[in-house]
């Protein structure tokens, strides 16, 4: 669900399409999104979002987000990166 939930939040994300929670082959179950127009490239906060949107199942099974940032890993990396380059974009005129 947490693939799911990513992609519906998130505002740079194209819509869910179809979930499925019955395992499918070695996938656990499957979000699916489709895209509302044809793009030729993504913003750079575009890209941090897919990054969110992919590691979002992986989240939702293993904490909350104060656990998560105190274990390290991809995802406290992850975090410090995008907070710091929303400091960097807060700070331009």
């Amino acid at each position: 669900a947490g693939h799911a939930i990513t992609m519906y939040v998130l505002p740079t994300q194209d819509p869910v399409h179809l979930i499925t929670i019955l395992p499918r082959g070695t996938a656990g179950g499957m979000t699916i999104s489709l895209p509302q127009d044809d793009q030729q490239y993504n913003t750079r906060n575009e890209m941090f979002e897919t990054v969110v949107s992919f590691l979002g199942g992986r989240v939702a099974e293993q904490g909350t987000h104060e656990e998560l940032l105190a274990a390290g890993g991809p995802y406290a990396r992850f975090f410090s990166e995008q907070a710091m380059w929303y400091e960097d974009e807060g700070e331009r005129p």
